[in-house]
């Protein structure tokens, strides 16, 4: 059906025209009886049948993630025969809009580069890759949120290929030497892209750009991009190599996770912290196994509560025996690190809100630093909404709730 301006699809009206891209065409629509705003995402009419089937697949890909940095689906599905996506609207700036007034601060770039590698680890660990991580795929809300947009040509591992053999799909100035040959992608392609960024944050334009195809192509095949250091001096060593790794032309060369830049990127904020603690490494691992978070942690409660006992087994009340080992109480973060506290509800499942961003369904995993004090909420619509405070501890938690809900 042909949709205008004030015509409604899926419970939306569509109240301004935000914009098209390779997919489609992007709409700011209210959901209707004056409720929340949404983008809703209309493929371009005509679209051919592979097209269709990359937009169900851009809607099957979004419903799976969940992550406060990651723009959420809120609803999707085919009306008269045309097909939607309502997505969280996100309003502000893309990263894109912010770099025409120039390159960024060395420290700005560093914190939405290390929110970005974080949402990227996050949809690696559930097999997705992106294909199109571009600043103009970043929105930066007023707030200062960043919000990763845009999945249309996001590839889940286990899906079939809708790319023919040989075919290079991405934006082109952003795509990695094995995206240009057409060649099998995996997240490092996403390691390249993010590389692209980082650099086009830094210096105010993209590594690589030519009057052709052809030449782009080629130097991004062949060619280094110019040198960093050289376009804006002053840029920390240890940040330039985090670049320079990303945009290795061997995928093997790469960063081989997602993780791992993040990892590097902490350590560039702050060098003092050259290599990644274990504790570190441990918070990111129980991130990306979120919903794992309330089983894990009640065995590690369950382990420290014995260890007391063990470790009192000797001449003394509470001396350890000669030459037996010690057991070291768990590394609690550094200071300034983030500490992952699981909510969970034993009463059915509600969505976890804080500071008016939505962290999805319980379970969900909030950060917080230690001794801070956050406020969340638990909402559902059969019930009221159920507000509580909470002091961040010094290690992993789990919270379980039990929200009122009509004597339940």
């Amino acid at each position: 059906m042909s949709l205008r301006l004030n015509s409604a699809i899926g419970g939306y009206r569509l109240i301004e025209y935000l914009g098209r891209g390779g997919m489609g065409e992007v709409y700011l629509a209210r959901e209707e009886g004056g409720g929340r705003l949404a983008a809703v995402k209309l493929p371009h009419s005509g679209a051919p049948g592979e097209a269709a089937l990359r937009f169900q697949t851009e809607a099957e890909v979004q419903g799976k993630l969940h992550h406060p940095n990651i723009a959420r689906l809120l609803r999707s599905g085919s009306e008269c025969g045309q097909l939607y996506i309502a997505m969280e609207y996100v309003p502000g700036s893309t990263l894109t809009d912010m770099l025409r007034g120039g390159p960024l601060e060395v420290p700005r770039a560093l914190e939405i580069a290390v929110v970005v590698a974080d949402a990227i680890n996050y949809i690696h660990a559930r097999g997705i890759v992106h294909r199109d991580l571009k600043s103009s795929n970043i929105k930066i809300a007023p707030d200062g949120a960043v919000k990763l947009l845009d999945f249309g040509i996001a590839k889940m591992a286990a899906a079939p290929a809708l790319t023919r053999s040989g075919c290079s799909i991405g934006t082109d100035d952003c795509m990695a030497p094995e995206q240009v040959r057409g060649g099998p992608v995996d997240a490092r392609a996403d390691i390249w892209a993010f590389g692209v960024m980082l650099y086009e944050m830094l210096a105010g334009r993209r590594p690589f750009a030519a009057d052709t195809a052809v030449e782009l192509y080629r130097r991004i095949l062949e060619a280094p991009p110019p040198a960093l250091e050289k376009l804006r001096p002053g840029v920390p060593p240890a940040v330039i190599a985090v670049v320079a790794r990303c945009l290795r032309k061997k995928p093997g060369d790469r960063y081989q996770t997602a993780r791992e830049l993040w990892d590097a990127l902490l350590a560039a904020k702050d060098p003092s912290r050259s290599a990644p603690p274990a504790h570190r490494r441990a918070w990111t691992a129980l991130r990306e196994r979120r919903y794992l978070l309330p089983a894990i942690a009640g065995a590690l409660l369950a382990c420290l509560a014995a260890c007391p006992a063990l470790l009192n087994r000797g001449p003394g009340p509470n001396v350890p025996a000669p030459g037996a080992p010690v057991a070291a109480a768990p590394p609690a973060p550094a200071a300034g690190d983030l500490v992952p506290v699981s909510i969970t509800s034993d009463n059915g499942v509600w969505r976890v809100l804080r500071d008016g961003r939505d962290f999805g369904p319980t379970p969900a995993t909030i950060f917080g630093r230690e001794g801070e004090t956050i406020e969340f909420t638990l909402k559902r619509a059969d019930c009221p909404d159920f507000r509580k405070t909470l002091q961040i501890p010094a290690t992993a938690w789990t919270v379980t709730e039990h929200p009122p809900c009509g004597g339940r």
